[in-house]
């Protein structure tokens, strides 16, 4: 007795169709959406401190001069490191994107998706852009664009992994850690975000006023 070829094709395609292709744009969504209300939640929380001129250093002011210009050089230099290591991730994404997109037509290269191979090049897009976007080093503004272009950037090559092992494995093993690498890099980037979002707020919050002194009546000398 003959299978039907139909129902061998049905059954091809259900066993390769792995993990769902969709799904990963939908986590950068995520990510990208929570580095968006940060940036919102921001705005509101310092609305009265001129958030786009604000310098991240001015968080962190307190004491002699000199502390606060070791703050920020400091801050400066945090920024400027994730600008480096942006450009750096960003170029070997690139370049990664670019050697998948030269030999598409030979295996196993020719397995890989091209969505996989799009959310290479917009993590690679993304790395590069933003520290050209986001000039000034010590402006909050900056530091907020910076860190956020970055986790974006990050999550789409990581999600860009996951996507090409989906490709490459297929079957359950593919779908096992497409699944785990897009929920773990999506979930740690929410809670990050949350957190700074937190620190942030309390960090913005005006300082409490200060007591008021309570007249006191002395008794009158007999």
């Amino acid at each position: 007795m003959h299978a039907h070829p139909l129902s061998g094709r049905v059954s091809s395609a259900v066993a390769g169709a792995g993990f769902p292709r969709v799904l990963f744009w939908v986590g950068l969504a995520v990510v990208a959406g929570i580095r968006v209300l940060w940036f919102v939640s921001y705005l509101y929380v310092a609305r009265s401190r001129s958030p786009f001129t604000l310098l991240t250093s001015d968080l962190y002011q307190g004491g002699d001069d000199q502390r606060r210009l070791t703050v920020h050089q400091g801050v400066a230099a945090e920024t400027n490191r994730m600008a480096d290591t942006s450009l750096l991730v960003g170029t070997l994404a690139l370049a990664a994107w670019t050697a998948l997109f030269a030999v598409a037509g030979q295996a196993p290269a020719s397995h890989v998706s091209p969505a996989s191979r799009t959310l290479l090049l917009v993590g690679a897009a993304v790395l590069i852009a933003v520290p050209i976007f986001f000039r000034i080093p010590d402006r909050h503004t900056t530091y907020i664009g910076r860190r956020s272009g970055q986790y974006i950037g990050f999550s789409a090559v990581g999600l860009a992994f996951a996507s090409i092992a989906n490709d490459l494995l297929g079957g359950s093993a593919g779908y096992l850690i497409a699944a785990v690498g897009a929920l773990a890099l999506v979930v740690r980037d929410v809670l990050d975000t949350l957190s700074e979002i937190r620190d942030e707020r309390e960090l913005l919050k005006p300082p409490d006023p200060a007591p008021k002194a309570t007249a006191q009546t002395l008794p009158e000398s007999g």
